[in-house]
């Protein structure tokens, strides 16, 4: 009974963190002090997927390398330059915004985030005009991956409230997530994060369309 008790007691703690899950004589990930920062990362892209991308990111300490800033700001930004986009205008292209950034030191593990004003517009990418290769996956909404080096993209219409009639279709929403160095992240990871980071923006903006976002963009995407 000593000896189930002791293991029960071990083992508790995969109920609580879902990163131990794999196995109960695993060390948590330690994480940097920067509660803010893993805020924000957590209400964009889901304390679950954050706590699984942290144990595939490895040994060492996981650390918050972006500028704080909170989902609201991030939402107020995107937004302004929304509505002060006109066709044929180029004001939105240098803006970009990346409100999560975890980094593990030790092994060079790293993980980015980025949104902003797509430099194409949903006809030049549906017609394979843009210089990427895109998959369309959904209504108005089209992704790009790379699984050599961690980079997956999903573009999608988002219809700002207050914007020029054009806004919708003209800079679609592009948001980008990219993992690199960690082997022993799920293959479906990058997926459902970079649809939680979808949703979540899209809530907030609001895009008054309402996107219907899959739950893991790869698993969902069908080739062309």
């Amino acid at each position: 009974m000593k000896s189930h008790h002791a293991r029960a007691s071990a083992c508790g703690m995969a109920l609580t963190f879902p990163l131990l899950a794999m196995g109960c004589s695993a060390d948590p990930p330690e994480r940097d002090d920067s509660p803010k920062g893993w805020a924000v990362c957590n209400d964009l892209f889901g304390s679950e997927n954050i706590d699984s991308l942290v144990a595939a990111m490895g040994k060492g300490t996981a650390r918050i390398e972006n500028r704080l800033v909170t989902v609201g700001e991030l939402a107020d930004a995107l937004v302004a330059g929304a509505r002060h986009w006109k066709p044929g205008s180029d004001a939105h292209l240098g803006s970009s915004f990346a409100p999560c950034e975890i980094a593990v030191p030790e092994n060079g593990a790293r993980f980015t985030s980025e949104v902003r004003w797509s430099p194409s517009s949903l006809a030049e990418i549906a017609s394979g005009e843009d210089s990427i290769t895109w998959r369309q996956a959904g209504n108005g909404m089209f992704s790009s991956e790379d699984g050599g080096t961690g980079l997956l993209k999903l573009t999608l219409s988002c219809d700002v409230p207050g914007a020029h009639g054009g806004q919708e279709s003209g800079i679609p929403l592009e948001i980008t997530v990219h993992l690199t160095k960690a082997p022993e992240a799920d293959s479906s990871l990058r997926g459902k994060m970079v649809s939680s980071f979808a949703k979540k923006l899209t809530q907030e903006l609001p895009c008054g369309n309402r996107p219907n976002i899959p739950d893991n963009i790869p698993d969902e995407v069908p080739r062309r």
